[in-house]
């Protein structure tokens, strides 16, 4: 993590010792395009009728794994990829995904979201204001943070595809 105040950190020394406090001006993944997928997840990937991408901090939780080059390659190619906005009531739910991406050029919104994932996404759920993007957008509620509330979203998301 390349930051303004400390320069270059680890993520746990940027994250965990820091307190994700300084400004983010850079991502390196070090190593990604040496990397290799764990056995079954490009088939995996490969065989999904839809490749979902949690409602985390793209940034820092999701672009490590799209910086190994098969992973990224098998979901370009996906035909249904949807994400989960990270972004409740425009805030996010929980950590520095605002300041993270607005760091980094990319507004801290749904919309920022999908510039952040860069042409991979055929659709985005939001809890609400869908932005104007080339993607699909679907309003629905996104707050997961109870098992029964996660147990709900997961029914309404599978329904949604079969």
């Amino acid at each position: 993590v390349q930051t303004a105040e400390l320069g270059e950190l680890s993520f746990q020394e940027y994250f965990v010792l820091n307190g994700a406090m300084p400004t983010v001006t850079g991502l390196r993944f070090e190593q990604a395009a040496d990397a290799k997928p764990a056995p079954g997840v490009i088939e995996a990937i490969d065989r999904a009728e839809v490749v979902v991408i949690a409602p985390s901090n793209p940034p820092l939780s999701i672009w490590p794994m799209l910086a190994i080059p098969p992973i990224r390659e098998a979901i370009a190619v996906a035909e249904t990829v949807v994400a989960i906005s990270p972004f409740v009531g425009g805030k996010p739910v929980k950590g520095p995904t605002d300041r993270v991406m607005a760091s980094l050029g990319y507004d801290p919104s749904h919309a920022g979201v999908v510039a952040g994932y860069d042409g991979l996404l055929s659709h985005l759920v939001v809890d609400r204001d869908p932005p104007d993007v080339d993607v699909k957008c679907i309003v629905h509620d996104t707050m997961m943070n109870t098992p029964e509330l996660a147990a709900s979203f997961g029914a309404w998301f599978g329904d949604l595809w079969t």
